[in-house]
C-alpha cells in the first residue's frame, strides 16, 4: 500500500507542476488530534492529545472558472511530543471558492499516510478538510485548515488482560493547520 501512495504522490506532483495553471509551495504549523475511545464492558471512555510540529508542501491550482478552483497538495508533516514523533505524507485535494476577492473558502477529502512503524495503528487514513485562505499578494497567502478524521486507525479489538477480554477500540486523526505559501503565476 506504501508504494502505491509514493507511486501516486510522485505521479500527482509531475501531474501538478506539467498542467495547473499555476502552482506554489506552502509551509506552516501542524498540529496533530488523536482521539481515542474505548468501549469496555462498563461503557465508553475517550481520551484526546495533539501533538505539534510543522508541514511543507506543493500545490498546484487548475481553474474551473473565475472563482472555482480545484486545489492538490502534497505534504510532508512531522509532530512530536517529548520522544516520540510521527511522519506523514499528506494528500489533500480541495475545491476552492473566492467568496470575495482575495478570500477563498475549501474543502474536500484529505488522505494521509504514516510513513513510520505504527504498532497496532494503520498508517492510511482518510478525512475531510475544510479551511479558508486569504490572498496577501497575487503570490503570497495565508491559509488555515481543519481535517477531521473519517478512519478508524486501529480495526481489531485490543486484549486487555487486567480485564481478561477485548476492547474495542476506535481511534481517529484530526489535523490543523496554518501556515503560509507562496503562489508560482
Amino acid at each position: 500500500m506504501k508504494k502505491i501512495i509514493f507511486s501516486f504522490s510522485f505521479l500527482l506532483l509531475g501531474l501538478i507542476s506539467v498542467t495547473s495553471q499555476s502552482f506554489g509551495v506552502k509551509a506552516g504549523y501542524h498540529n496533530l488530534i488523536v482521539s481515542v475511545e474505548v468501549d469496555v464492558p462498563t461503557g465508553s471512555e475517550s481520551d484526546s492529545d495533539g501533538m505539534s510540529g510543522f508541514y511543507v508542501g506543493v500545490f498546484g491550482e487548475f481553474k474551473i472558472s473565475d472563482k472555482f478552483f480545484i486545489q492538490p497538495e502534497i505534504q510532508y508533516a512531522r509532530v512530536s511530543e517529548d520522544e516520540f514523533e510521527i511522519n506523514s505524507l499528506i494528500l489533500p485535494l480541495l475545491a476552492k471558492y473566492y467568496v470575495v476577492d482575495k478570500l477563498s473558502l475549501q474543502a474536500g477529502p484529505l488522505f494521509d499516510l504514516i510513513l513510520d512503524r505504527t504498532g497496532n495503528l494503520n498508517s492510511f487514513g482518510m478525512g475531510l478538510a475544510f479551511g479558508a485562505a486569504y490572498d496577501i499578494t497575487d503570490e503570497f497567502f495565508v491559509s488555515s485548515h481543519y481535517s477531521a478524521g473519517l478512519t478508524n486507525r486501529t480495526d481489531d479489538a485490543i486484549f486487555v488482560p487486567e480485564l481478561g477480554t477485548s476492547v474495542d477500540v476506535t481511534t481517529k486523526f484530526d489535523v490543523f493547520q496554518i501556515g503560509i505559501g507562496y503562489r508560482f503565476n
